[in-house]
């Protein structure tokens, strides 16, 4: 894997961590926050 990708691929899941967090702090149910941070992993191209 190219060096490039997977500063990608860490950049998404940096991303959908915070974004996991923050829907975990304000008391989103645990399965919105999974799909959510799913979604954004999958729409970026990461498995």
């Amino acid at each position: 894997m190219e060096k490039t990708q997977q500063s990608k691929e860490d950049l998404v899941v940096q991303v959908a961590l915070r974004a996991g967090r923050i829907m975990i702090e304000n008391g989103s149910e645990i399965t919105r926050v999974e799909d959510t941070m799913t979604r954004i992993a999958r729409n970026a191209g990461v498995p």
